[in-house]
């Protein structure tokens, strides 16, 4: 009995098509380079197993390809590029945050670096973390890094001022900074869902974009379970401000509220 061809719906052609520009420009090759890294992935290296023109066709979205072909690339996508947990957990995501109508927010403006400040309780606006913001492989969600400098977070630490961020490394601090890893996407009446994981901890954030214009600000509320007991002014949810910042200038950190 033959095996029967996976069928892919759109949705998967559209996560698969994306993967493949994703790599494509990642790795800065052309198209028939690509075909033959897919042949010698899925078979012997003979280029006749991936058309060409086909799938020029099918990063072009111009024609329904065959699945044979799709499957080709899945399989390339697995074996070269599988998909990080990041990403795995972000189309999770969107299928459960966003009604089943679905929607592609446009993150273009969204992407990039950003400096945030903490408050909790009535402190002062403490800076906190460097977070970056990129596009992935899907259009549904942004992958995010973010390097905390202040890891007690404590308002009371008078090092950590304003200063912090000056410079192109951060200081000596950042080199220490705790590295979080997570997605950042649309989550409909919410406005947008920061989820951050490190090796052993965890933090959610609920974000809109704020009042300002310059530096385009995303603020909120965040929730961090307490990962060490005791931990002197510790506060398991706090007020957050992420700044994005202009390659050509730093922006100037929030006023008290």
């Amino acid at each position: 009995m033959m095996a029967m061809r996976p069928a892919f719906n759109e949705e998967d052609r559209e996560r698969i098509r994306q993967g493949l520009l994703f790599y494509k420009e990642s790795h800065n090759v052309g198209v028939p380079t690509m075909q033959l890294r897919i042949a010698e992935v899925v078979g012997d290296g003979n280029p006749d197993r991936v058309p060409l023109k086909s799938l020029q066709r099918f990063l072009a979205a111009t024609h329904r390809t065959d699945d044979a072909l799709v499957q080709h690339c899945a399989a390339f996508l697995e074996r070269v590029a599988p998909p990080p947990p990041e990403a795995r957990l972000g189309d999770l995501l969107k299928d459960f945050l966003i009604a089943s109508a679905g929607r592609d927010e446009d993150y273009g403006k969204l992407s990039g670096s950003y400096h945030s400040y903490f408050k909790a309780n009535d402190d002062a606006w403490t800076p906190y973390s460097v977070l970056t913001l990129e596009q992935a492989a899907s259009p549904h969600y942004l992958i995010a890094h973010e390097s905390v400098i202040n890891t007690m977070r404590d308002s009371m630490f008078q090092k950590y001022g304003p200063e912090i961020f000056e410079g192109d490394d951060y200081g000596e601090e950042y080199k220490q900074a705790s590295r979080y890893s997570g997605v950042f996407l649309y989550g409909a009446n919410a406005g947008y869902v920061l989820l951050l994981r490190s090796y052993m901890h965890m933090r959610y954030c609920q974000l809109g974009i704020g009042i300002e214009k310059d530096p385009l600000t995303l603020q909120g509320t965040a929730l961090e379970p307490i990962l060490i007991p005791f931990i002197p002014n510790w506060s398991p949810d706090f007020r957050i401000k992420y700044l994005k910042q202009n390659p050509a200038s730093d922006s100037e950190p929030p006023e008290n509220e």
